[in-house]
């Protein structure tokens, strides 16, 4: 059974394609598992505690909604939170150490 407390993580398209990208190029670096590991803890992360996550950077202009950035070595992501809805939407993720 699903964890009722849980958020919901958006991943765009863009974001899908980035992860791709930093994947095939780990692998070819020989860190894939490095790399595959803190996908998955990072998602973890933004399921169970955004809010305690990152610091807070802002807010979108728009909708006022908070927007974090947090670390899961070798990984940068900046999410925003929409509270209400329990809704994560990852904004972008970035290695934060060489892939070459």
């Amino acid at each position: 059974m699903p964890d009722a407390a849980a958020y919901h993580v958006v991943y765009s398209e863009q974001v899908r394609t980035r992860l791709k990208d930093i994947l095939r190029r780990a692998q070819k670096a020989g860190k894939l598992t490095r790399f595959s590991d803190a996908i998955q803890k990072l998602d973890q992360r933004l399921r169970k505690d955004p809010c305690g996550f990152g610091e807070l950077t802002g807010r979108l202009p728009w909708s006022k909604m908070p927007v974090h950035v947090g670390f899961v070595r070798p990984l940068k992501v900046d999410f925003a939170i929409h509270e209400k809805d329990r809704v994560i939407f990852v904004r972008r993720i970035e290695a934060v150490t060489a892939l070459d």
